[in-house]
């Protein structure tokens, strides 16, 4: 009896740990600390990550005893260790780590990669040379909204879109759209216009965009793919509404307009439900601005 429940009390300890032993893939998420296990000399383990346009990723290894070593100098597309976009494409390889490429293995591996652009699961993989054990695989994320998310955090339920207030039966006309918070957003540089809205979640997206007064401002807001409506304000310095519009049918906007005053101008974008799609799907945009006198 006591074997048995020795046995099931190893077991729970190691789903909890997320491990993995014998297995080629496992699903993760930014904010995950796994277990890992090898279990064989110079084999693979992958894991595979739901990632979107904007965001970046890290993630780093830390190996139990003194002599698992990773396989580097092997291209990440047959048995080495990085990073492979949803396409294929190599996003980062752990060979760029070394300096000394007679080296063909490390003892532990740090990878960060730039902003991504595509959208689906991302592959983490990662090999060993001849000696197996077990590892600690720590992932983190800076998602599209320039939320950090470390590894060990505990990432909370996205606040969902405030909800209009009820209206008549009869009603007849604009039913208006409800306040959006910008506080706590973190605003990315206009260079880096894109983002994406979910169905669930309460995205909200922030461009800052310093500029003259009296300058003009041609804005173009595309929607990249997805069925959201999308809203669009640009607030100035002292949060004064400069322009809003609403992308709801449409798939591209275009407009020019002067701005009052000098400084930095927050452009926003953020989910609206003025006509909710039957069938809501994920929603990735691109915003481009440009200054004229």
């Amino acid at each position: 009896m006591r074997r048995v429940l020795l046995i099931l009390f190893l077991s729970v300890v190691m789903v909890n740990a997320q491990s993995v032993y014998g297995q080629t893939s496992s699903r993760v998420e930014c904010g995950n600390i796994a277990t890992a296990e090898f279990a064989e000399s110079k084999s693979v383990l992958t894991f595979q990550i739901e990632l979107s346009p904007g965001y970046k990723l890290w993630f780093e290894t830390e190996r139990f005893g003194d002599y698992l070593l990773f396989n580097v100098v092997s291209n990440v597309k047959s048995k080495g260790s990085g990073l492979l976009a949803p396409s294929g494409a190599v996003v980062v390889s752990a060979r760029d780590e070394l300096f000394n490429f007679s080296d063909s293995y490390l003892p532990n591996i740090a990878l960060e990669t730039g902003v991504l652009g595509e959208r689906g699961l991302y592959t983490i993989q990662l090999a060993n040379e001849d000696a197996v054990g077990a590892f600690r695989l720590r992932i983190g994320c800076i998602t599209d909204t320039g939320q950090v998310i470390n590894p060990g955090d505990v990432v909370p339920p996205a606040t969902p879109t405030p909800a209009l207030s009820p209206l008549p039966a009869n009603f007849a006309g604009f039913p208006g759209l409800a306040p959006v918070d910008f506080t706590g957003v973190q605003a990315k540089p206009i260079t880096e216009g894109f983002g994406a809205v979910t169905p669930s979640g309460g995205e909200v997206f922030a461009f800052a965009l310093n500029a003259s007064g009296g300058t003009n401002l041609d804005l173009t807001v595309t929607r990249l793919s997805g069925n959201l409506n999308l809203g669009l304000v640009v607030l100035s310095a002292n949060n004064e509404v400069v322009f809003q519009a609403s992308l709801v049918t449409s798939q591209t906007l275009n407009t020019r307009f002067t701005l009052p005053a000098a400084g930095q101008y927050i452009i926003g974008v953020f989910r609206v439900d003025l006509l909710p799609p039957a069938a809501p799907e994920a929603t990735a945009f691109q915003v481009q601005a440009a200054l004229n006198p």
